[in-house]
């Protein structure tokens, strides 16, 4: 009955931690201005837990395989939850950065072991469809929480929206340790050599590269995106902190629709390849139109929204294919290919963060250019790649 409801238990997890990177991204002008630090330094507190999740995930990666998804899942709970109650009473840009740094410690196993627990539960084609319904579901907080997290502005400081979100973690703390089943059947031993050598065999598989470039490369985008995307309408723009919800819910209604139809309709028609090339199309499309205009002219906030429409049917169309796909390419080292993932995605997205922020000029300007940038590297290695045989279809 309880594994009937592992796929639950793993959202709700996940949906916690984008609650966190939502709500952090939606009170950032808040943050920098009661503690007073720049729009730069606000990025980098980001950047912080995205670059600590990474590092977390490859090691609870093998450790899960080890010592067994729940025990990895409840650790992780407890310091997500020490992270955001720091968060929640930082009075200094320090300790907003330890906060920061215990978050991304504990986020790192939502994902990682999340995967792998659904892994060591469905087969092949029905675990595809779960990662899809999972990334349909956690989809959709992106697009209520800064609609929820701009109404509670009008009544609450940053402060006290954070407290909610250490409430909820903290349930679902008290729900995992009574009720997570554990999945792991068959434990192997964690030693060093075991550690680099399940990364090594992952690493080596030229399948699950080719995805992975694939999903990092579009997750570093979506975090480029969140990590400005509050800057740029609420400082630059005029947009008001309790209208901004408004401005970030059809993103991902469009991101949910795209997944939604990729799983019902899109993959009986063509492959899981050319969906992820159809989804960096949109990306690219998007980006290009937004970047010519911008150039030109001042684009309001309405026109910008409206064009990233596009790259998030994008990302729908990405997320969960290449996850499915790059976790299925290595099934049997399940856990070290769902840490290795996350990890680079975390790491790259914190590169991409600081990037973003050191050009950011309060623009679409920036991050257009650099999604641009991305869309023609992933089309130019699909093409390289499949010239030179590089990768062969599965049989």
């Amino acid at each position: 009955m309880l594994i009937r409801l592992l796929p639950v238990f793993v959202t709700g997890f996940i949906i916690a931690i984008e609650c966190s990177i939502s709500f952090n991204s939606l009170l950032l002008p808040r943050v920098q201005e009661n503690i007073g630090i720049t729009e730069q330094l606000a990025s980098y507190s980001m950047s912080l837990g995205l670059f600590a999740l990474g590092i977390a995930a490859m090691i609870y990666g093998s450790l899960c395989d080890g010592l067994g998804r729940r025990p990895i899942i409840i650790l992780s709970s407890v310091l997500f939850s020490l992270g955001t109650a720091l968060s929640v009473f930082a009075h200094s840009f320090t300790t907003l950065m330890i906060g920061r740094f215990c978050q991304g410690l504990g986020a790192g196993a939502g994902w990682v072991v999340g995967n792998a627990s659904l892994r060591d539960v469905y087969s092949e084609r029905a675990y595809v469809r779960m990662i899809n319904y999972v990334h349909s579901v956690v989809g959709i907080v992106p697009a209520v929480a800064p609609m929820l997290g701009s109404y509670l502005l009008k009544y609450m400081d940053w402060r006290s929206i954070l407290g909610l979100l250490l409430a909820f973690s903290l349930i679902i703390l008290v729900l995992q340790i009574f009720f997570l089943p554990e999945t792991l059947v068959e434990r192997r031993k964690v030693t060093s050599k075991t550690f680099f050598k399940n990364f090594l065999v992952v690493l080596t598989n030229r399948r699950y590269q080719y995805f992975a470039i694939i999903k990092v490369l579009a997750v570093t985008l979506l975090f480029m995106d969140i990590s400005t995307c509050s800057l740029m309408l609420v400082n630059h723009m005029g947009v008001q902190e309790v209208e901004y919800g408004y401005y970030v819910f059809p993103l991902f209604s469009m991101y949910v629709i795209a997944i939604i139809l990729s799983e019902k309709v899109i993959v009986s028609k063509i492959s899981i390849e050319s969906i992820l090339n159809l989804g960096f199309g949109f990306i690219l499309v998007g980006n290009v139109i937004t970047l010519i205009l911008g150039l030109f002219y001042s684009l309001s906030p309405e026109a910008i929204q409206g064009l990233k429409m596009l790259t998030y049917i994008g990302f729908g169309l990405v997320f969960g294919n290449a996850t499915g796909c790059l976790i299925n390419s290595v099934s049997k080292k399940a856990g070290s290919a769902a840490a290795l993932m996350i990890a680079l995605e975390m790491l790259f997205s914190a590169v991409g963060i600081t990037i973003i922020g050191y050009f950011f000029n309060g623009s679409a300007v920036p991050y257009s250019f650099s999604a641009v940038i991305v869309c023609m590297i992933v089309f130019v290695l699909t093409f390289s790649m499949k010239k030179f045989k590089y990768i062969q279809p599965k049989t």
